[in-house]
């Protein structure tokens, strides 16, 4: 039992939170508060605090309030008495801060074949299910091909093929959503409701076949002396190909050393 205050003396109250009961110096602990008092304070008075805390967001887990009096030792008390930490009876719960979440729905229905080459049509809705605005305000969104189901998204976009890449631009409010545009030219998009998840057939369709044929070229020539060769190309396909070029190879002289 301390003796009364004769006169007006000052320290620091402190707030601090921490995953075991009565520990405040642990790696679990976390100071969040503090309040500098100044007062005179006779035998069996007390005084009253009240402290807004501000939690940093990177804190998470549940913790129990220690309130610790005279934290920076600036007042003389009574040695060997250690009644300055309280404790609180319940304990704080601390979940993440609210964030941003974003869901991806297919909402037409796939076919269940598609030809390379030929275009196909896809709708998909992305919605912000969370409780705040997304913090990045550009993403890509991207369709991929991937003959595994069930792979999560490291495996599908590093080992799938990406069909096509679609960029967003602008900040996704919570519970808004959009629908990127992801129709080919002249398809029509539909907007029914999706079908049961199925694999997809991929099939290559009609593609170009090239031939090469040589045309007339000298049966001899001698070392050091220019061959014109003349090589041509013909699609023997049943669909078109684009940038077909006829070359001349002219193979240059080689100068030799013979020892004699």
């Amino acid at each position: 039992m301390g003796s009364w205050m004769r006169q007006r003396f000052s320290w620091v109250d402190k707030i601090v939170i921490s995953s075991s009961r009565g520990d405040i110096d642990g790696d679990d602990a976390h100071f969040v508060a503090s309040k500098n008092v100044t007062t005179q304070l006779d035998e069996h008075q007390d005084y009253g605090l009240s402290v807004a805390l501000q939690i940093a967001n990177n804190i998470r887990g549940r913790f129990y309030v220690h309130a610790v009096t005279n934290a920076d030792k600036t007042l003389s008390e009574v040695p060997g008495v250690s009644n300055n930490i309280g404790v609180s009876k319940e304990i704080l719960s601390v979940p993440p801060p609210p964030a941003a979440k974003l869901i991806l729905t297919i909402i037409s229905s796939l076919p269940s074949q598609i030809t390379l080459g030929i275009p196909f049509s896809i709708a998909f809705r992305v919605k912000n299910v969370g409780y705040v605005t997304t913090k990045k305000t550009s993403w890509t969104d991207a369709l991929y091909a991937y003959g595994r189901k069930g792979a999560n998204r490291t495996e599908v976009m590093e080992k799938g093929t990406q069909l096509k890449a679609f960029p967003r631009i602008g900040a996704l409010a919570a519970q808004a959503f959009y629908e990127p545009n992801v129709t080919q030219p002249n398809v029509t998009q539909p907007t029914v409701m999706p079908t049961a998840s199925t694999g997809i057939i991929i099939t290559e369709g009609l593609l170009p076949d090239l031939q090469g044929s040589l045309g007339s070229t000298k049966a001899q020539t001698r070392g050091g002396q220019p061959l014109n060769v003349t090589f041509n190309v013909t699609n023997k396909g049943e669909f078109c190909c684009t940038g077909g070029v006829v070359q001349r190879f002219v193979p240059q002289p080689r100068l030799a050393h013979r020892s004699i």
